[in-house]
Order: C-alpha cells, then structure tokens, then sequence
C-alpha cells in the first residue's frame, strides 16, 4: 500500500465523525426507496399481451424494381413555326356498317386543312419535346408490358433551346389544332378539328440504326409484309412471343377526369381516320395532292353514339403496320392522323392532343411475362418486389387491431359451427387460397401496394385477362381498383400458406384462418347452402305422389 494510506483513512473517519445527521439521512433515503422499488423478480418478467408496448407500424410496401431504365431527356426544342397543309380522303360510310371509317355516324367529303408543325411554349405545334416523349413511352411500358420497345421511329431533331450541352434534341409528334383550307362538295361535311403528320424514313433510319443492321436478311428481325398469323384472317391477329412488328399506338397527353376512370392504356382521338403514305411522296411531309399514293387505314376505337353524338365509347386497339410494308429498305412511309378531337389550353394545361408512338416491338405473351416479372427469366425491364413473411404478418396484425376487416360467423364456412370450433373470430382474419378471378389455387398471390386489403389475387390469371382489350382492364381482382403491374407486390404470407397447405386445396375447402399471433391453419370443408336444406320428411316423395298432386296434374293436362 502507499505511504498515504493511512492519512486518506484518516481523513474519511474524520468527515464521518463531522457529519453523522448526514450520514443518517441518507441511510433513511435508502430505506425508503427501496420500499417504493418493485421487486426484482417483477421488474423481469414479461409483459402480458394487454400491456404489452404497441408493435412499431409495418414498414411500407417495396416499390418495383425497373431494370431497363430510360435515358435523361435532352432539353427542350427552340420554338418554331412552319405551317403545313393535310389533305385526308372522304371518310365514307362502310357498306356493310351504319359508320364511316372513323367510327362516325356522318359521311365527310375530301378537305384540306392546315396546321402548325412547329413548337411553341403554350403547348401548340405537332412536335413534342424528349421530356414529354420518354413520360409516353414510359406509360407505355406501365400499362402495355406485353410490348417491348425495339426501337422508335418517327422522331427527328431539331434545334435545341438555349445555351447547353446538346445543339440539337429529339422531337415526337402530337396532334394539333388545324382550320379547314379546303372542303369539298355535297353532301354538307365537316372538317377535323385536329391532326397530326409523322414521317418515318425506313430507308435512312435502317442504313443508321445497329439494331436493325443486325438481323441481315430482314431488318429488326420483323417478317414484312406478313401477317402475324398467316392462317388467320382476322383483323386482330394471335401474336406469340418474339414477334417483332410495326406498332401504332397513341396515349393523351394529359388526362381528363374521365380519362382517369380507366387504366392509362393506348386508346385513339375521337373519330381517328388514318391513312397511310408510301413511297417518296411521305417525304412531303403531309403536302399531298388528290390522287397520290395513299391508302385508308381500318381502325378499331370508340364508336360515336347515335343516342349522344358527343358520347363516343369502345376499345382501341394497337394499329400494326407490318404487313402494309413490303421492303422497307426502299419504302418510306408517313401516317396522318386527323380526329375530331378538339385540343384546348385549360390553365396552361393542354387537353385533347395525342402523341403518336411509332416503334419496332416484340410481343410478350402473359406465361412470358410472368417469368420476366418473377425474375426466372432475363429480358424483363420490371421485378415485383416480395413482401416478406414477417412483413406481411405485421400488416395482418393491424388489420386485425384495427378491424379493418370485419367477419360474419356465417359467412365463415357456410356457417358450420363443427369446423369454427376453436377459431377466434374476433381475433383471426379469413383467406381464400382460390384466385378469385379464375376460382382455381393461387400459384403467385400477388396485390396492390395501396389495396386495403390482404385477399390476393393469382399473377399468371391476372396477366392471361388483361391480354385481351376490353374495358375492365388492369383492374384489381378483389378491390377492382386500377393496377399496373408497377403496382403490385407478391406476398409471403400467402406463399407460405400455399407451400403448406396446396396439396389440400379444394373447391370446397380453401379457407385459411390467420390468427393474432401469426398462426394459421386450414380450415374444414365449406357447407354449400342448399346442402343445409332439410330432406324431406316422407320417405319417396319426390317419387310418389298424392291425390292432390295427381288431381293438380290432371287438370292442367285438360
């Protein structure tokens, strides 16, 4: 020990013997704390579930992944104007149909109108800006995936606006606004009220473009001038997968409120006649005279009303060009485009004008595109993010916490008491391991990100409906809410469900109880309504009757 040892101790017996009130009070401190503190074997022990803290929320579900990104857009274009003339053939009525080619109910006779093929800042001109041309493209890709870009056509460059990196940018095409310059004869016609001219110089773009030089004998690897199913003479051809082909597609601008009411998939101007140049003649750039080389395209879209003139519903499909271009290395062509569509500037909001999208595509059928999204195959440009299992068992527990889901003890097994046994009903959420869209097992239950509900739906069934145009397209198959397959995730909780219990998943048996601790079990077999009728009390009834009945019968007989 130090030699100071002594003295410290010294020191210390000191200071106690200067304050004993002091020393005293603590001690009394002490006692009485240690009253006022719980035991230790309390402190320890585990909170029971009524007081135990509530869970932290569960983390928002992941986004997508987008593999096949867009490059940045390049500025925008400097304003310009250059004012062009359209002339478009008579929109006569079909002799077999009450409508004209453009799904009109009036006959319109030859007319030339004039419009402006510029840019300007208000939004009027033909040509679009890169931004707007890559958001298009992009809506495309959202909700038309079983078309992927090859390469787009129809652009051109123009000069850029204002000091920067690039002197020149890329321009799509829009319609707009056009007056009639001139209108022909009886009977009384109308004119379009907007229009649009894209020039696709096949010949030049094939000489410059690596993609198409790198099938030789047929640029892009599309068979020109056939159809997609030669043993077919539909005008909606059976695509399968790796068939390249010249599409069509148009998509607003900007979307109305009414626009909003269905997915954002391609749909045609009102009253789109379209007719199709070939040769030089579409490097005119739309000026050409009666006579000239130009066929009138066929169209399915929305059909005007005879009810509501102003009221045009139907489905639009894509317009494929393939089989009208029969060598391409010698044939450029041009599409025009006029509608009856009006294009007005609402709040600098520019509403009723189109863009046209012109590209090489391949299809994708629905079975491909399952593998692509799933990632089992390459060559998607989108992954469906997976909701683990922990995850998705947080979410259930505050669905369940805030019975945002509420269950009927009769609707749970047809009301069989024998199989409810031992389920807590207001503690356990129902499934069905059913698709509710085909009624057979789920192989890949997927939902919506933002669907308030946890009932999934199959992926596969899903993409297999929305293949075919029709108006309930992309629609949410529990919920019915607007879906593009950005916005789905696929969920664990029911994929582990499925791994366990899909051997046994029947018609009448596919209900799965979820309960508050995370455990799940399958439920009994489903009692059907008419199998809880009562049979009936006399043995052979239905087979025998009484006085009264054959009486009854016999009179009606008479």
């Amino acid at each position: 020990p130090p030699k100071n040892a002594p003295e410290q101790q010294k020191d210390v017996s000191i200071k106690r013997t200067e304050a004993p009130e002091n020393l005293a009070s603590s001690t009394n401190e002490k006692k009485v704390a240690s009253k006022l503190q719980p035991p230790s074997d309390l402190t320890q022990a585990k909170p029971s579930l009524h007081n135990r803290p509530p869970s932290p929320p569960p983390s928002p579900p992941p986004k997508a992944r987008i593999l096949r990104v867009l490059p940045p857009p390049r500025p925008r274009p400097s304003t310009f104007c250059i004012m062009r003339n359209l002339h478009f053939p008579a929109d006569k009525r079909d002799q077999n149909s009450r409508l004209t080619s453009s799904s009109g109910l009036k006959e319109r006779s030859y007319c030339l109108v004039n419009y402006d093929a510029g840019f300007h800042l208000d939004g009027s001109g033909s040509c679009m800006d890169d931004k707007s041309r890559m958001d298009i493209r992009a809506r495309l890709e959202t909700w038309d995936p079983y078309w992927n870009v090859v390469e787009e056509l129809g652009t051109k460059q123009v000069r850029a606006q204002g000091p920067g990196n690039f002197d020149t940018t890329i321009v799509g095409t829009r319609t707009s606004s056009c007056r009639p310059v001139q209108i022909g004869p009886n009977p009384p016609s109308f004119h379009p009220s907007s229009c649009a001219f894209v020039c696709i110089d096949l010949p030049t773009v094939i000489a410059q473009s690596s993609n198409a030089k790198s099938h030789k004998t047929k640029p892009w690897g599309v068979h020109w001038g056939e159809l997609a199913d030669p043993s077919g003479s539909r005008l909606i051809e059976n695509y399968k997968t790796g068939d390249r082909r010249l599409i069509v597609r148009t998509l607003p601008l900007h979307r109305t409120n009414y626009d909003k009411k269905r997915a954002d998939t391609h749909i045609w101007p009102k009253g789109s006649f379209i007719t199709l140049v070939k040769g030089e003649a579409a490097r005119t750039q739309g000026e050409i005279k009666p006579g000239s080389s130009e066929s009138v395209m066929v169209v399915i879209q929305r059909k005007q009303q005879s009810h509501d003139h102003n009221l045009w519903k139907g489905n639009s499909y894509a317009m494929d060009l393939t089989k009208c271009v029969s060598d391409p290395k010698k044939c450029p062509i041009g599409i025009k485009l006029g509608s009856v569509e009006v294009v007005e500037n609402k709040n600098g909001i520019l509403f009723g004008s189109y863009a046209i999208h012109v590209a090489i595509c391949e299809y994708v059928a629905a079975d491909t595109l399952h593998d692509q999204l799933m990632g089992k195959i390459d060559g998607g440009s989108i992954l469906i993010p997976t909701l683990s299992l922990r995850s998705a068992k947080k979410l259930a527990k505050e669905y369940i916490a805030n019975q945002t889901v509420s269950i009927d003890s009769e609707e749970i097994e047809g009301g069989n008491a024998e199989s409810n046994k031992g389920v807590d009903i207001t503690n356990s959420l129902t499934f069905s391991l059913l698709c509710p869209m085909s009624k057979q097992t789920l192989e890949t239950p997927v939902r919506g990100r933002h669907c308030r509900h946890m009932q999934c739906f199959d992926l596969r069934n899903f993409l297999r409906t929305n293949e075919i145009v029709s108006g309930g397209r992309w629609r949410c198959g529990v919920c019915e809410d607007f879906l593009s397959i950005r916005d789905l995730i696929h969920c664990g909780l029911f994929q582990a469900m499925l791994n366990e219990y899909r051997d046994l998943i029947s018609g009448s048996r596919d209900k799965v109880s979820l309960r508050f601790d995370g455990t799940w079990r399958l439920m009994e077999e489903n009692k059907l309504r008419y199998s809880r009728k009562r049979p009936n009390s006399v043995p052979g009834s239905n087979q025998a009757r009484t006085k009264s009945d054959h009486s009854v019968h016999d009179s009606l007989m008479k």
